[in-house]
């Protein structure tokens, strides 16, 4: 990710980094995905071409592994493109 605009402050409770960290540094995020989910996460966001979830494994700052659901997509204007979209923690989610 380039540059990050804006992040919810919720992202403190999914990561356990702040959103003034995650602007300052916006590989953190990607940096912090499990290394065995992070080419089906990269897989995901270039085939969504209209939009994409993905769930994946995250570790946070304390160490604490996680899962999370993505759901996003990317919004065009004029010759920019933007990522809009959310993040969840599923990892007390029961499974369908």
């Amino acid at each position: 990710m380039e540059q990050i605009l804006y992040i919810s402050p919720q992202v403190e409770n999914l990561t356990g980094w702040s959103p003034a960290e995650h602007l300052q540094n916006p590989d953190l995020l990607d940096g912090a995905i499990l290394a065995a989910d992070r080419d089906v996460v990269t897989a995901a966001r270039h085939a969504g071409v209209a939009g994409w979830s993905v769930t994946y494994r995250l570790i946070r700052r304390d160490g604490q592994e996680r899962t999370l659901r993505e759901i996003g997509r990317i919004v065009e204007e004029n010759d920019d493109h933007y990522f809009v979209g959310t993040l969840r923690d599923v990892t007390e989610a029961p499974l369908h």
